[in-house]
């Protein structure tokens, strides 16, 4: 299974959130999430989700 890895602003109202990586191994997305700058939050998800958070995105965009 492949993941992307998704980063965003501790604290942050903006809703930013931007994308690190993608296709990534479990062992290297995690790697990712794990060197996150203190005011980053970062979380790997699977690619078919990230997936339908873009399509979501493209939907709410129309």
């Amino acid at each position: 299974m492949e993941y992307a890895v998704l980063e965003w602003d501790k604290g942050g109202v903006s809703g930013f959130v931007r994308v690190i990586a993608t296709h990534q191994s479990k062992m290297s997305a995690d790697s990712v999430v794990g060197v996150s700058p203190p005011y980053y939050e970062r979380e790997a998800i699977t690619m078919e989700e990230y997936q339908r958070l873009r399509d979501e995105e493209e939907e709410l965009n129309r």
